[in-house]
């Protein structure tokens, strides 16, 4: 067997054993999550601007389906889509910052509490997917440390037996 085949049914043999439930979950509240930064319209009720997110729910994805084929490259998939989704947030606040804002200045209290409320709504989930986010990645690096781990102890073992049999 040549070393990438090795590596290769080594890196099945790591998916095999790993639950990926960490990632589904991560990948359903992802899916669930939409960002939406309502604004006052001209005719004076309110829009809903919706932020796309849908790439970082496809890089889940990806990590969930790699975990098979390549585990270091669900990992890095894994850490893209956890960026992503920290510059999704990043971007979000600031427009419902600024979109708040605009109300205050026009002083429309009835209007700015309606947003408030709604961007609220957004606000309170997004921690938790970011809890989720953190527990996937730490999953994934714990059970990649562990593989590695288990890896070197059955070389440390090998050369003890070859050693032991000269």
């Amino acid at each position: 067997m040549t070393s990438s085949e090795e590596r290769k049914s080594e890196q099945t043999g790591r998916a095999a054993e790993y639950d990926q439930g960490a990632l589904l979950a991560l990948l359903r509240e992802v899916q669930a999550t939409r960002f939406v930064v309502w604004t006052p319209n001209s005719a004076g009720g309110l829009q809903s601007t919706p932020m796309p997110t849908s790439d970082i729910a496809q890089n889940v994805n990806m990590a969930i389906r790699m975990i098979n084929i390549n585990f270091e490259e669900a990992i890095k998939l894994s850490q893209t889509a956890t960026k992503q989704f920290d510059s999704a947030v990043h971007r979000w606040e600031s427009q419902t910052r600024q979109s708040e804002a605009k109300l205050r200045a026009e002083t429309a209290a009835r209007r700015l509490n309606e947003v408030m409320a709604k961007h609220n709504a957004i606000k309170t989930r997004i921690n938790p997917v970011k809890s989720l986010f953190r527990r996937a990645n730490q999953s994934l690096a714990d059970y990649d440390m562990m593989v590695r781990q288990r890896a070197r102890d059955e070389a440390r073992d090998d050369e003890a037996a070859d050693a032991d049999a000269d």
